[in-house]
C-alpha cells in the first residue's frame, strides 16, 4: 500500500505516463533489470470535476443486440450467416473497385443508406429512454508538477 494522497497518486500517474511515453523509443527489445530508489517532490494543484450524467451507449452489448435484432426480424442463423458473409464479401469487392465501377457500386449502396440512417435515428431516439448513469468527475493534473529530487541506481552484480 501507499501513504500518498489520492491527489498525489493522480499527479504522479499523470507525470509517469507522459515520461514513459517519451522514453519508450529508448527501450530495446528484451528484459531490463532495474533496482533504483527515486525521491520525488510532488506539488501543485489537482482539480476534480463534479460527476456528470450520461446515457450508457457503450454499455449496450452490441453482439447481443444484433443477435436479438436478427431473431426479432425472423432471420434464421443460417440465413444471417449467409447474408453477413455475402455483405462482407461484396463490401470488400466494392472497396477494391476503381474509377467508374467504384462510383456506380457506391451509388447503389447509397440508395440503401437511407434505411440505415432511419435505423440510426430510431436508435438515437431509443437511447433517450435509457436510464442515465453518473460517471465520476474528471481529474486534471495540469497544475501539478512531479520533480525528481534524487535517484540512486544500484550496481548490478557482475
Amino acid at each position: 500500500m501507499t501513504t500518498l494522497s489520492a491527489a498525489a497518486l493522480h499527479a504522479l500517474a499523470d507525470a509517469a505516463k507522459a515520461a514513459a511515453d517519451e522514453a519508450r523509443d529508448s527501450l530495446t527489445t528484451g528484459d531490463h533489470d532495474l533496482d533504483e530508489t527515486v525521491t520525488l517532490h510532488i506539488g501543485g494543484t489537482v482539480s476534480v470535476s463534479d460527476g456528470e450524467s450520461y446515457i450508457p451507449t457503450v454499455s449496450i452489448p452490441l453482439k447481443e443486440a444484433l443477435a436479438l435484432t436478427l431473431q426479432f426480424a425472423g432471420i434464421t442463423r443460417e440465413a444471417a450467416i449467409d447474408a453477413l458473409t455475402r455483405a462482407m464479401t461484396e463490401a470488400l469487392r466494392i472497396k477494391a473497385l476503381k474509377g467508374k465501377d467504384a462510383k456506380v457500386a457506391k451509388a447503389q449502396i447509397e440508395a440503401q443508406m437511407s434505411m440505415v440512417e432511419d435505423a440510426e435515428t430510431l436508435v438515437r431516439e431509443g437511447l433517450d429512454s435509457l436510464p442515465p448513469q453518473t460517471r465520476k468527475g474528471k481529474v486534471r493534473c495540469a497544475k501539478a508538477a512531479v520533480e525528481e529530487v534524487a535517484t540512486e541506481k544500484k550496481q548490478a552484480a557482475a
